[in-house]
């Protein structure tokens, strides 16, 4: 929780800075965000490359436990669209690539506005990439606080998948918590698939 507010206030930070118009227009923003891109996309392979419980998460490749994040998947991206259809204002393709950030907000908001630049221009592309920051750590705030509720009411396996990418980390000790320790490789596996398809899926539904 105090690392998501940390966030926030970064966040709130860059925006107050954008509004006294402190720093110069001439700044290479485009160039800075693909650099940023690519750090991100490299770190989510050095993760996994370092991660103590690689062995273990190898170990927990089955189809029981990949059909966690392909409902993960499906499920929100389901609910994306139906919200996009009720709300509207964006594309069918814009609301999806909001969902397939799937609670990474770092990594699906800096993608979103260095894909949709081109396509809608800077200024439409920030109000959607701040669109994806909101929602993904809204996302992360709610699964991590309904954890133990979920987990009562159904079981710690959906808890899990409503954490999204989160269940890698932040939210690793709270799932431990309510399903014991074999929960711990599920949720990492969980939160892995997970990481690895955020850029492939909101660079696909930014192409729409």
């Amino acid at each position: 929780m105090k690392f998501t507010l940390t966030i926030i206030c970064v966040f709130a930070t860059g925006i107050a800075v954008g509004l006294t118009h402190v720093l110069p227009e001439t700044l290479p923003y485009s160039e800075a965000t693909t650099i940023i891109l690519y750090i991100l996309i490299a770190q989510i392979g050095f993760s996994l490359g370092s991660s103590p419980n690689l062995k273990d998460l190898l170990k927990e490749i089955n189809l029981k436990n990949l059909l966690i994040p392909i409902g993960a998947i499906a499920g929100t991206l389901l609910f994306s669209l139906i919200t996009g259809c009720i709300i509207g204002k964006h594309s069918p393709g814009e609301w999806l690539a909001l969902g397939s950030g799937l609670g990474y907000y770092s990594l699906s908001s800096v993608l979103i506005l260095d894909l949709k630049t081109s396509q809608i221009g800077l200024q439409a592309a920030q109000e959607l990439a701040t669109l994806a920051i909101f929602t993904n750590i809204i996302r992360e705030i709610l699964s991590i606080s309904l954890i133990p509720i979920i987990a009562r009411k159904f079981d710690a396996y959906a808890a899990v998948s409503a954490t999204g990418v989160c269940s890698l980390d932040v939210a690793l000790p709270f799932i431990e918590r309510q399903g014991g320790k074999r929960m711990v490789a599920v949720s990492v596996l969980h939160g892995a698939v997970l990481e690895l398809c955020v850029p492939l899926l909101v660079t696909l539904f930014c192409m729409f």
